[in-house]
């Protein structure tokens, strides 16, 4: 008789959590691959049209240089991350690549006038400045990437190419700004 009340009870507590978990399974499960897309064809708050510009830049470094999974940074991830505010952009196209030590940062903006370009470009300065400085002390290869790397300015354009890859990336910014 003990056992059989046990029973009940571990299957009465497993259907409590299964009901409770599924209430809160649609505020907090993982959002489906199609919500996945959507967000990330919208995570730029500045526009973007897919194939010009930008985007399709980045999309061709993506592709070009194998870059896996990449972590796209909407507006708000820039002004948390290198402290560019939403409204210096004019467009943006920026992500992260988990790679090494330091992860690749590629990160394109389009300023909406020429003292908001110099204002970004002082930032990834002040962010370039700090990856040379972490690396420095203990991953010689990042410290390699971060010495080798500027940040490139073409008009309202403004680029930092953290990256193995930064050489052919820098070329390809140049080619279409």
């Amino acid at each position: 008789m003990k056992k059989l009340i046990a029973i009940l009870m571990c299957i009465l507590m497993v259907a409590s959590l299964v009901a409770c978990s599924s209430a809160k399974t649609d505020e907090t499960t993982a959002p489906t691959e199609e919500a996945t897309t959507q967000a990330e064809n919208n995570a730029t708050e500045a526009p973007v049209v897919e194939g010009t510009g930008l985007e399709a830049l980045k999309n061709k470094m993506v592709a070009e240089f194998g870059l896996k999974d990449p972590i796209v940074l909407d507006n708000g991830r820039l002004l948390d991350q290198y402290g560019i505010t939403e409204d210096t952009i004019a467009s943006q196209s920026s992500i992260i690549v988990l790679t090494g030590v330091f992860p690749a940062e590629i990160i394109m903006v389009e300023a909406t006038d020429e003292a908001a370009a110099k204002d970004i470009e002082a930032k990834l300065q002040a962010r370039l400045d700090n990856l040379k400085q972490q690396s420095q002390s203990y991953d010689a290869d990042s410290y390699a990437i971060a010495s080798a790397c500027e940040v490139e300015a073409e008009g309202n354009y403004v680029a930092l190419f953290f990256s193995e890859h930064n050489e052919a990336m820098v070329e390809m910014f140049n080619e279409n700004f």
